[in-house]
């Protein structure tokens, strides 16, 4: 890995999945490969999800970020995401991407 992408990779690698941005999620996935076990223990539902091709689209084939709010609601109860009190396109975002 070159210089500058191992700076950024060193950044985003231990940050939380629900605080990653989607460039930030596919530039990590992108180079999962680079993790120890620990990081990708800790990064194992958004690896598993993304090797699924479900990271960034929901059960209906639709990028999850293309979708309506209901759509959200709908997506977030198929996978058992608990989005109560969650009002938000964004919040329930993040909160199916955890």
């Amino acid at each position: 890995m070159d210089p500058k992408s191992q700076e950024l990779f060193d950044q985003i690698v231990d940050m939380d999945a629900a605080s990653l941005n989607r460039e930030q999620l596919e530039f990590l996935m992108a180079r999962r490969g680079y993790m120890n076990d620990a990081q990708r223990k800790f990064h194992a539902v958004s690896i598993k999800k993304h090797e699924a091709g479900e990271l960034f689209v929901g059960s209906e084939g639709k990028e999850l970020s293309d979708m309506t709010l209901d759509e959200l609601k709908e997506e977030a109860e198929k996978r058992g995401v608990d989005i109560t009190g969650l009002k938000t396109k964004k919040a329930i975002l993040e909160a199916i991407n955890a």
